[in-house]
């Protein structure tokens, strides 16, 4: 019933809060931040500790005001307080660069180090920084190289056109993995987000190891209809990816 599901809630976060309170006793630690968003587009900031090269998961708490720095700082201490982390023992934040984040003096990384009394090691999330560096590499103003700016283009139109082909049939979807099955594995073209890393690597990885059965379905009878549609993706997985094989 909705009530016992409500208890097995409430019994599974105490025992949560339990094992945090005993990761963070009396050790150092460092806090992984990022703000998120409900169903309702509410703002709310995740938080992870750290602990000896380990990190765990503390809760989400929902930020009141527009995602400033001041708005996460109380957020943090919120959930750190939950888990009775001491301040004096905070000794890192790790973060997605962002302004608010990481401002020299009203960045949460600012306000939290007032707050905890001492320095705090600062540092940007590595998944961050790279995705940020092959955006510029891929936009075509700060690459040069036309070849590679070409690459990145096709690799983009092939997964999005593959997703949209399969995705508004459903008589295409199943086709295809009907197919897939016949090569001994299931990777169905995935929706391709733009603001998020591993949703592209996802669906990248799912068309990649999948082509034989994509090419397949392309070049038969049952999607001649579709051949100026499907064009662009059996040039890139046939005749072009041979050449990024590896």
């Amino acid at each position: 019933s909705l009530n016992y599901g409500w208890e097995f809630v409430k019994v599974a976060h105490a025992i949560q809060v339990a094992q945090l309170k005993n990761l963070v006793a009396g050790t150092k630690y460092g806090v992984v931040v990022d703000e998120t968003t409900d169903v309702a587009v509410t703002k709310q900031i995740i938080l992870y500790v750290k602990v000896d090269g380990e990190s765990r998961y503390v809760g989400l708490r929902d930020m009141q005001g527009e995602g400033t720095g001041e708005a996460i700082k109380n957020a943090v201490i919120s959930l750190l307080e939950t888990i009775g982390a001491s301040k004096e023992d905070l000794v890192s934040i790790t973060s997605d660069g962002a302004s608010a984040m990481v401002g020299a003096r009203n960045g949460a990384s600012a306000l939290l180090e007032a707050w905890c009394g001492g320095p705090l090691r600062k540092e940007h999330c590595v998944v961050h920084r790279i995705n940020l560096a092959t955006g510029d590499l891929f936009d075509g103003r700060s690459c040069s190289d036309e070849a590679v700016v070409r690459l990145a283009s096709d690799v983009e139109s092939c997964v999005r056109n593959c997703y949209l082909f399969f995705n508004r049939s459903s008589s295409n979807r199943q086709e295809l993995a009907t197919i897939s099955k016949q090569f001994g594995r299931l990777y169905l073209p995935k929706s391709w987000c733009e603001t998020r890393w591993l949703s592209r690597y996802s669906a990248m990885r799912s068309v990649w190891l999948g082509r034989e059965a994509v090419l397949e379905f392309l070049t038969s009878n049952m999607a001649r209809r579709y051949s100026s549609e499907a064009a662009v993706i059996i040039r890139m997985l046939d005749d072009e990816a041979a050449n990024y094989e590896g």
